[in-house]
């Protein structure tokens, strides 16, 4: 034990001997004890005392570097970090700031929870602060700055290299992990390519882009300078700039696009793009806008006045007194018309947009625009009306009714022969046309239902009430929803019951027939039997006529009593 002891006071001597061995200033925090110690601070030009706490040192830190420095050294307390390095200004005891490099070494129990916190505090020459002032420089312009000392191999980053490559500020950098900093492929051999050109000579500097993925996976676009130090004609020292540049190269992607996709619209030969002089009355055109309107060589000479000659007389005035209006309002201007191309006079069709761009005093400077070619929709839309003009005439010829329902059964067209059929059609509109109609009829409703749901086509009877009207209706299935074809068979119907009351009185006419004929015709029978029997003579001819009474009043029973089983099976 006691020579434990004794090893162990003679290492604490052994460490007293070095740290007075150092002009820097010494800080030795226990955490879980909290005490703190200072060394080599009764020469400091700081207020700070063996004894003095942590309160104290934070006093002297500037406000501005304050937060940053107290954030940034907890940061680096919870996290897994052995060493933290940062710079800051420190008050001294003339009240004045000089700057500050702290450098610290964080001892961690093996299950990586912090024991304490050896710092060294170097007051920083002349050189690094106007380094430091550079830095500052550079931040404000968001670009961040590095140098490598080829002799010692030390790698600096100012804070802004940190933040663009989303590094904490205590983050010491070193040349292999720099270059792993660049996305693999082009981007690390471009870097890598460079730096090496300019070790071996071939180049001074390097200027180039390229996307760098940073600490959490995010990938940027940066502007990547560097340049070379010579000493005697030996390279000492590389250093140079590092600018985030991700917004910009979205911009100029964003603009590559449009650009690319006015160029193949351009290459249609359907959007023209011009731009009017107030001021010097003179019109910019594209190529397309020569093409839109037919310029030969010698219209180029007079573009304005060709641009009116080409319009169609009917929409001359309009179309003037439209641009008249957003130049005096300073609106949009938006118009469509058309022109008549030479030599035939073949007409086109042009939608025409225009924003005015205005000059300090407010005044209409230029107007930037483009016309594009709608000729093409114009005629479309003219087929579709005529197609759906000829479809309204053929609906509205047939002499069956048409109506179009959709899958909730309200109805999207009729004709006018539905209409003629159901008096108060007009009034139906957004409602479920079904249960207006046929509510109460069971067997139409199955039948449209059968329609919608399994896509077939299906027909059915019904008596339309309030025009006392029977109907035929026949449903065809479509996309969404059905077809109705109604045929009024009103009068069909009558005569079928006209029919069905005739027969059903000849049904009874030929029974009441039947069985009336019958009784006679027995009672017949019965006396030409009574008559065989009764005579008893020799007569020869009496005896035959009584034989062709007996059979002819036999074959007429047969006959009435076919009869009477056919009227019997009749329904």
């Amino acid at each position: 034990m006691k020579e434990d002891t004794s090893k162990g006071s003679a290492d604490k001597k052994s460490q007293v001997d070095i740290y007075t061995l150092i002009d820097d200033i010494i800080l030795e925090h226990d955490l879980d004890t909290g005490s703190t110690t200072w060394k080599n601070v009764c020469n400091s030009p700081f207020d700070l005392r063996p004894n003095s706490s942590l309160a104290d040192w934070r006093a002297l830190i500037h406000p501005n570097d304050l937060e940053e420095t107290l954030s940034s050294a907890q940061e680096a307390l919870c996290g897994d970090d052995q060493q933290w390095s940062r710079t800051y200004w420190l008050k001294d005891l003339n009240n004045t700031y000089q700057l500050i490099q702290d450098r610290r070494i964080i001892k961690r129990y093996e299950n990586g929870r912090p024991s304490s916190v050896l710092a060294i505090l170097k007051v920083i020459p002349q050189e690094q602060q106007l380094r430091n002032r550079l830095d500052r420089s550079f931040d404000l312009a968001c670009i961040g700055r590095w140098e490598l000392d080829l002799l010692s191999g030390e790698l600096y980053w100012s804070d802004m290299t940190k933040k663009i490559h989303n590094k904490p500020l205590h983050y010491i950098p070193n040349i292999e992990e720099a270059i792993y900093f660049y996305k693999e492929g082009e981007h690390r051999d471009q870097i890598q390519s460079s730096i090496q050109n300019v070790l071996d000579g071939h180049i001074d500097t390097w200027n180039l882009e390229a996307i760098l993925v940073t600490a959490t996976g995010q990938e940027k676009w940066v502007r990547a300078f560097g340049q070379a130090e010579k000493i005697r004609g030996k390279i000492v020292r590389l250093f140079g700039s590092l600018q985030d540049i991700s917004e910009q190269k979205e911009t100029e992607l964003i603009i590559q696009h449009a650009k690319k996709r006015y160029q193949l619209a351009a290459k249609a030969g359907t959007i023209g793009i011009w731009e009017w002089d107030f001021s010097r009355k003179r019109i910019h055109l594209d190529e397309v806008m020569y093409d839109l309107y037919g310029f030969s060589p010698e219209d180029r000479n007079r573009p304005l006045s060709t641009l009116e000659s080409r319009l169609h007389p009917e929409d001359l005035s309009n179309a003037r007194r439209e641009l008249e209006e957003a130049i005096q309002n300073g609106g949009n201007y938006q118009s469509t018309f058309r022109i008549c191309l030479p030599p035939d006079r073949s007409l086109r069709h042009i939608k025409a947009f225009g924003d005015i761009v205005f000059d300090e005093s407010g005044h209409p400077k230029t107007m930037i625009g483009l016309n594009m070619d709608i000729t093409q929709e114009v005629e479309q839309t003219r087929n579709l009306r005529q197609a759906n003009a000829e479809k309204e005439e053929i609906l509205n010829s047939i002499s069956d009714g048409f109506i179009s329902i959709d899958d909730n059964r309200q109805m999207t067209y009729c004709n006018k022969a539905a209409k003629t059929i159901f008096n108060s059609l007009q009034d139906w509109e957004d409602q479920n046309w079904f249960d207006i109609t046929f509510r109460k009829q069971g067997h139409v409703w199955k039948k449209l239902e059968q329609c919608l749901s399994q896509k077939v086509t299906t027909w059915s009877k019904a008596y339309y009430e309030e025009t006392e009207t029977w109907l035929y209706i026949l449903f065809y299935p479509k996309e969404e929803g059905a077809v109705c074809f109604f045929r009024d068979i009103s009068d069909v119907e009558e005569y079928a019951q006209i029919i069905t009351t005739q027969y059903q009185k000849l049904k009874k006419i030929a029974w009441a027939q039947s069985h009336e004929l019958r009784a006679p015709l027995t009672n017949i029978l019965g006396l030409v039997n009574l008559l065989r029997e009764a005579y008893t003579g020799d007569n020869q001819e009496i005896h035959t006529f009584l034989d062709m009474l007996s059979e002819s009043s036999v074959n007429l029973d047969a006959i009435i009593h076919k009869m009477i089983l056919e009227t019997d099976h009749i329904p």
